[in-house]
């Protein structure tokens, strides 16, 4: 019994060292995530950093892979860890916590305290390295120095995107911007796309009159809008200003323009109203909700409008594969499945993109460019 127990306590020993491990950088490292982290929830944001200064090790809790730290009772996190330089060189990072509102951190060493911020409610300009609509910290660390880091992570019940754990991203500056000129690269491609099939079908509108092609001017325009709102490149178009308070309320006001005009698109383009009555109900229905949604969203709730528009898409998607068991003309059945195959080659691109994965999503391009080949 005893044997036992004295196992168990060296595994918890173990584990606790292992999570308050420090992280190590050198030069060949690119990309860290950090899962293993050493945190104290602060619900009543009350504790300042002397306090946490002074607490050890062992009264902090630890979020490992398996469990994450992050409560929705608790909106306000300090989590500790230390910064290692193996290397011989002077070596510069970013250091990423993604979907934090507020984030102030204190780097330490034996002299003094450095203290940097940055979150999405920061304006832009004065966050600690701005780029896109990330909450990116920079810290340089000279060879074989070692830092101790305390960072003050802040959220709401109120923002759209909130974080799910407390887990938070180092990337070497050089890994860091050659992940990004691929994903802009990515959405130039996009937005040229967008230009010219607006710029054609502007014309063939001119000449047609033809209603499908001023919803699907309509649709053209708004996605050359969203596609570097939605990659977080708009709110550098407007740095001085208060675009980062209204981020979300924009996306989602894009969302809804957007939703609304693919379906008025789809269920006119593909004769919805007199080949799938019960679809075009419910697509009536999507489109009034889509409008009434604002609403809450603009009190503070939006995540219904996000779970519309995978509504939206699975009603475009289903009409789109329907078109092949209908009797309707080939033309329309194989536009109905183009669409639907360019949906979900561009929402994949956006997630592949927003991961920082510029060379899977490039495999993806291909089909775009195939597609916009067999269009024209």
């Amino acid at each position: 019994m005893l044997q036992r127990f004295f196992i168990y306590c060296c595994m918890a020993i173990s584990f606790n060292l292992s999570a308050q491990a420090q992280i190590t950088l050198d030069e060949n490292s690119e990309e860290l995530k950090i899962q293993n982290v050493s945190y104290l929830c602060d619900s009543l944001d009350n504790i300042g950093l002397e306090q946490i200064q002074g607490l050890s090790p062992d009264k902090y809790s630890i979020q490992s892979p398996a469990q994450s730290g992050f409560k929705e009772t608790c909106f306000n996190y300090w989590i500790r860890f230390d910064l290692v330089n193996t290397s011989e060189r002077n070596l510069e990072w970013l250091i990423d916590f993604d979907k934090w509102l507020y984030v102030n951190l204190y780097i330490s060493d034996s002299n003094s305290t450095l203290y940097k911020s940055t979150g999405h409610l920061i304006p832009f300009e004065k966050r600690d390295h701005g780029v896109a609509n990330r909450n990116l910290i920079a810290i340089s660390l000279k060879g074989n120095q070692s830092f101790t880091c305390y960072a003050k992570l802040k959220t709401n019940s109120n923002y759209t995107s909130q974080p799910v754990n407390l887990d938070f991203s180092i990337y070497s500056k050089d890994h860091f911007f050659r992940v990004e000129q691929i994903k802009k690269s990515l959405i130039s491609f996009f937005i040229g796309i967008y230009l010219v099939m607006f710029l054609y079908n502007l014309f063939v509108y001119i000449s047609t009159r033809d209603r499908n092609y001023l919803y699907y001017l309509g649709l053209m325009l708004v996605l050359f809008l969203a596609v570097p709102h939605n990659f977080g490149y708009a709110i550098e178009i407007f740095p001085e200003t208060d675009y980062y308070l209204y981020y979300t309320k924009i996306d989602l006001i894009l969302s809804t323009i957007f939703g609304f005009l693919i379906l008025l698109f789809t269920r006119s383009f593909l004769n919805v109203k007199e080949s799938f009555p019960l679809l075009n109900k419910m697509f009536n229905i999507v489109m009034v909700l889509l409008v009434l949604v604002i609403i809450p969203a603009f009190l503070g709730e939006g995540f219904l409008a996000y779970n519309l528009s995978s509504l939206n898409r699975t009603c475009n998607s289903w009409t789109g594969i329907n078109c092949c068991h209908k009797k309707l003309s080939k033309k329309t059945s194989f536009c109905g499945i183009l669409f639907t195959c360019l949906q979900f080659i561009y929402y994949r691109c956006c997630y592949i993109a927003s991961k920082g994965d510029g060379g899977a999503a490039s495999k993806y391009i291909h089909g775009i460019q195939y597609a916009v080949r067999v269009i024209s």
